[in-house]
C-alpha cells in the first residue's frame, strides 16, 4: 500500500467503527500496548517458549484464534455501548498480585498467567460489564495463551523436566545413566 494511502485506509477504518466504540476502544488498545511494552520480557518469554519447544507451538495460533472469535461476535458487540467500570479495577488489582507473586516466588508460571489476566482485565475496566460477557468465550480462551505442565526441555543435569515420557524405554534409560535401577 502506497504511504499516501495509508492515511485513507485509516480514515475508512476509523469511519467503520461505530460511534460509541471509537473512544473506548481505541482506550483499549492503548492499554494493551502499554501492557504488551511495559511487560515485554513476560511476553517475549512465552513468545520464546511458543516458538522454540515443538510441544507449545500450536500454541502460536492462539492470539489469531482470539482475534477471529472477537470478529464473528463484532454485530452483536455493534449493538452494545460500551463504558468503563471501576469495579474492574478489582479484577485487574488481582491480576497484577498474581503477577507479583510470580516475581517474587520467582515461579514464571504465575508471571505468565498474572500478564494475560491482566489484558483480559482491561476488558471489563475499559469496556463494561456487558461488552464483557459478549465477550465471555474470547476471554476465558485466553487461559490457553498460559502454558502448564513441564517444558520438555532439559534440566541442567541433562534429564528432561518432564516426569513423563512417551516411550517408556527412555524413562527406563534416563534411570539407568542416574544409577537409579
Amino acid at each position: 500500500m502506497p504511504s499516501a494511502a495509508f492515511p485513507t485506509a485509516l480514515r475508512d477504518l476509523r469511519a467503520r467503527i461505530p460511534g460509541p466504540w471509537r473512544t473506548p476502544l481505541m482506550t483499549l488498545v492503548a492499554a494493551w500496548l502499554v501492557l504488551l511494552v511495559g511487560f515485554a520480557s513476560d511476553w517475549g518469554a512465552m513468545a520464546r517458549q511458543w516458538w522454540d519447544i515443538s510441544t507449545y507451538n500450536h500454541m502460536l495460533l492462539i492470539p489469531p484464534v482470539e482475534v477471529w472469535l472477537v470478529w464473528q461476535r463484532r454485530s452483536q458487540l455493534a449493538r452494545l455501548a460500551p463504558a468503563a467500570w471501576w469495579p474492574g479495577l478489582v479484577l485487574a488489582a488481582g491480576a497484577a498480585f498474581v503477577w507479583l507473586l510470580g516475581g517474587v516466588s520467582g515461579l514464571d508460571l504465575a508471571r505468565q498467567a498474572g500478564v494475560v489476566a491482566l489484558l483480559g482485565a482491561c476488558v471489563p475496566l475499559l469496556l463494561g460489564p456487558r461488552v464483557t460477557m459478549a465477550l465471555c468465550f474470547p476471554l476465558f480462551y485466553l487461559v490457553f495463551m498460559v502454558l502448564r505442565g513441564g517444558t520438555g526441555e532439559a534440566a541442567p543435569d541433562g534429564h528432561g523436566r518432564d516426569h513423563h515420557c512417551a516411550d517408556p524405554r527412555e524413562r527406563y534409560s534416563r534411570r539407568d545413566r542416574r544409577g537409579l535401577h
